[in-house]
């Protein structure tokens, strides 16, 4: 099978700061990459830098062995993308903010538009909710939403940036059962995430990076029980314990 991603010495500086350091990867359909690391080691920038977000100084990103741009990549919507903050429109309900960009980016009507929402809403069970604004929805619910509207667009690949991290504990597993429902349903993901329970479940890789780069890139098992690096197992020890 053909690799759907491909990163290829990627580097990202901010003026003399290298955030991104001479990254490759290769992702193929189905794959979950879960990206792990301390604070401030690159992670975020890293997803999106290929999700077309941040201007990256050198290196590829290829997708289906094509050459793409930040731009090519934003026109083509081949990523939907999920941050830490729900980044919702809070004078817009459930449903109209997931139509919205159906509607203003691939030009959809309103009948059309409701039909794929309700679709996704469904999918992350919301459905109940649609006509409800955001203020009024827990965080947990707020990120389904989140979630529903990047996958609303028909994405290739879903990027995940802490999707938990700003949730209260009892509200991460309802996020992340949806993740886990995408998983099982064939979604090609990479995932920032802090969250070992799921990237022991179902990663197909588990990378950690620190200082800018990749200090392991391995299949969970050898990650988490046979770990190669000095670095990772210092990380694991710390982030186990808690």
């Amino acid at each position: 099978m053909n690799n759907i991603l491909e990163v290829k010495n990627l580097n990202v500086h901010y003026k003399k700061f290298h955030a991104v350091k001479d990254i490759n990867l290769s992702i193929k359909q189905k794959d979950i990459f879960v990206v792990c690391g301390p604070s401030g080691s690159g992670k975020s920038t890293l997803i999106r830098a290929i999700a077309g977000l941040e201007k990256y100084s050198s290196g590829k990103i290829l997708i289906n062995e094509k050459e793409m741009s930040e731009k090519s990549i934003m026109k083509n919507n081949i990523f939907g993308m999920v941050f830490q903050q729900f980044n919702l429109f809070p004078h817009l309900t459930i449903l109209e903010n997931i139509t919205l960009p159906l509607r203003k980016v691939k030009k959809l009507n309103r009948i059309d538009a409701n039909k794929i929402a309700l679709e996704v809403l469904n999918k992350v069970k919301i459905e109940d909710q649609k006509d409800k604004y955001p203020s009024t929805l827990s965080g947990g619910q707020q990120q389904r939403c989140a979630i529903a509207r990047s996958l609303a667009m028909n994405p290739s690949i879903m990027l995940f940036d802490e999707p938990t991290s700003a949730l209260d504990p009892e509200m991460i597993n309802e996020v992340l059962d949806v993740m886990t429902d995408l998983a099982n349903l064939g979604m090609t993901m990479i995932v920032v995430t802090h969250e070992m329970g799921f990237a022991k479940k179902l990663a197909s890789k588990v990378i950690f990076m620190d200082n800018g780069m990749i200090v392991e890139n391995n299949t969970p098992d050898n990650f988490f029980n046979y770990p190669k690096e000095e670095r990772t197992k210092i990380f694991l020890k710390q982030i186990l314990k808690h």
